[in-house]
């Protein structure tokens, strides 16, 4: 991946955070609870909102969050904040 792939990367994942705490906190979800959902360990949804992952997760696991969370994908990462 290249330097250019990974800052964009790490920029998304900086929008993705906040967003991913206020619609789990507003489905009424714990961090635990979502990554379980998922079929992740239970400090996964925990390690993305305090940014310790450096990348987005693979699409397959956004879809299943978005879906959790009835949203939309570009509700977790608005197209206008990617920029």
């Amino acid at each position: 991946m290249s330097e250019k792939c990974k800052k964009f990367c790490n920029g998304l994942t900086i929008i993705l955070a906040p967003n991913l705490k206020k619609f789990r906190e507003y489905s009424k979800l714990s961090q635990a609870e979502l990554s379980l959902k998922i079929g992740k360990t239970k400090n996964y949804i925990k390690n993305l909102e305090e940014l310790k992952y450096k990348r987005l997760p693979e699409l397959p696991i956004m879809v299943e969050i978005a879906i959790i969370l009835n949203k939309e994908i570009n509700d977790l990462i608005p197209r206008e904040e990617a920029k």
